[in-house]
């Protein structure tokens, strides 16, 4: 299925999504698109009491923080929180395909960009070029009446799209760079592997924004659909195989019907 998808030219690309408060529209948003999608994705979903045991084993080293959720527990109490969820992946980045395309900025710099676009989602503070940008967006917004009220500055809201199943709020807690092989001439790189580590921010963590935060209520809004979808797909999905399979059973040309 996916070839077929492929040779007609169409390939969804993964990406990162940075939302940041302010801007014509209320939130400026700023686009990491994935050159190549990375070939398997790891999910690790943790539980309340998982959560605590694990944290406070790693504590004792002085590795992590007191987790926040609660002691650890076999309790029959419903848990307050959605369980936690963490992404590993590995991207491919290269250049091949610009310099052989003759790619004025892949040719000069090679995957320096991409590589920059990818680290830039960890740094704290913006650069003097993204506050000269935020700074004639917000004289812009001024000027036509929608100032925004003065905020102490957050860490922006980034999102996780990895198609329609998969848009979710995260953090990026470990990224790892393997630079691979070098231009010649400049020895920018020109292929790397980049390994991230994301945690997925659940609705209760995104409060600590202000309420004000548009950013953060499309966080919670992506969030509560991708997790609604996985409701939907457990409720319907089941029911749908079962009668597939019951049907084919008494006749396969029947299965065909679903």
């Amino acid at each position: 299925m996916g070839d077929s998808y492929s040779r007609r030219g169409f390939v969804m690309k993964g990406a990162i999504i940075e939302l940041k408060d302010g801007g014509l529209i209320g939130v400026s948003p700023s686009i990491t698109i994935f050159q190549y999608n990375p070939e398997s994705l790891s999910r690790s979903i943790i539980p309340k009491g998982l959560q605590a045991l694990r944290e406070r084993g790693d504590g004792q080293n002085g590795s992590a923080e007191p987790e926040d959720d609660g002691a650890f527990d076999f309790s029959l109490s419903a848990q307050p929180h959605d369980p936690r969820e963490e992404i590993s992946l590995s991207l491919v980045i290269d250049a091949v395909d610009d310099m052989d395309e003759g790619n004025k900025l892949g040719v000069a710099t090679g995957i320096a960009d991409r590589l920059a676009s990818l680290e830039l989602l960890t740094y704290a503070n913006a650069t003097a070029i993204e506050q000269a940008l935020d700074a004639v967006g917000g004289a812009i917004a001024g000027a036509l009446g929608f100032r925004a009220p003065e905020e102490a500055p957050m860490v922006p809201v980034q999102l996780f799209w990895f198609g329609p199943g998969k848009l979710v709020p995260v953090r990026i807690t470990s990224m790892t760079i393997e630079e691979q092989a070098f231009h010649s001439v400049s020895l920018y790189p020109i292929r790397a592997k980049v390994s991230l580590g994301l945690r997925v921010l659940r609705p209760h963590e995104l409060d600590a924004y202000p309420a004000s935060s548009l950013a953060a209520t499309i966080a919670k809004g992506c969030y509560i659909f991708t997790r609604e979808q996985k409701s939907l797909l457990a409720t319907v999905g089941g029911p749908i195989r079962l009668i597939d399979s019951a049907l084919t059973a008494i006749n396969p040309d029947l299965g065909d019907i679903l």
